[in-house]
């Protein structure tokens, strides 16, 4: 007899799996089964469908937020314009201001000259009347120096002064010097100092030219000579240290008339 065919079969070597027989090949199509596919199938279209919906709400999503994002640059490029033309505004009010500063100093600056201007001319004006009044009294002291009224109050003192020299001017080596009023006769000599304001400072500057006199006057070296200061004004007891020194004082007693102010028995220093 022939043996049986065994309906077992065979086992398959340890590890392997059996392959799975495919979707229906061992079981036959059912409308059923047909049915089901089409669901699923239709399942996986609607879910796709979804998900081409949700990307194109995201698309649309991202759209609107670079809309709102390019909105927003519009926005700063406008702030940035407006910001460019209120510093070009700034710019143009601080340069007008700056200028129209520049020319109100300018014009303070004018003003301030003129009347800087005036003011010198004003000075020189008041320098002018008082060189006037100096000179004026200057001439009158001198006038009244060299009136014969002083000559004759030197004569009475027994100096016969007769001839009178007025700004004499010696130049020369070892040879300068002014004097304001020379009073001589043959044998004697009287030098005038005249200031407006008689000072000590003058009085010895003064004994210095009459100490040289006759380097200055070599023609008086057998004369006796004898100093004298005049003054409209004796500042710092001047006059008393004149007088200490041995010269002259002469004074104004009023109506221009000059007097001598030391004693009747004052005795002259004799250079």
């Amino acid at each position: 007899m022939a043996a049986k065919k065994s309906d077992k079969r065979k086992e398959a070597p340890s590890g392997v799996e059996e392959p799975v027989p495919a979707y229906g090949a061992s079981d036959p199509l059912t409308f059923e089964k047909v049915w089901l596919m089409f669901q699923e199938t239709s399942k996986q279209f609607r879910e796709t469908d979804r998900k081409f919906l949700e990307t194109d709400r995201k698309f649309l999503e991202t759209d609107r937020k670079f809309q709102e994002t390019d909105k927003k640059f519009q926005e700063t490029d406008k702030k940035i314009e407006a910001l460019e033309r209120s510093i070009r505004e700034s710019r143009n009010k601080n340069d007008q201001d700056f200028e129209r500063s520049r020319k109100e100093e300018e014009k303070r600056r004018k003003e301030m000259d003129r009347r800087l201007e005036e003011s010198a001319r004003q000075r020189d004006l008041a320098i002018q009347k008082l060189s006037s009044l100096f000179t004026s009294q200057w001439g009158k002291l001198i006038e009244a120096i060299i009136k014969p009224s002083c000559l004759k109050l030197f004569k009475e003192r027994g100096i016969d002064v007769w001839k009178t020299y007025t700004n004499v001017l010696i130049e020369g080596k070892e040879r300068e010097a002014e004097f304001d009023v020379v009073l001589a006769n043959g044998t004697e000599v009287v030098i005038v100092e005249v200031k407006t304001t008689m000072v000590p400072a003058d009085i010895d500057e003064f004994l210095e030219k009459l100490e040289k006199i006759r380097i200055f006057f070599p023609e008086y070296h057998d004369k006796q000579v004898f100093g004298a200061i005049a003054a409209i004004k004796y500042d710092r007891s001047s006059d008393r240290y004149a007088y200490k020194k041995g010269l002259y004082v002469l004074a104004n007693s009023g109506e221009d008339i000059v007097r001598i102010a030391n004693k009747e028995n004052f005795v002259p220093r004799a250079f």
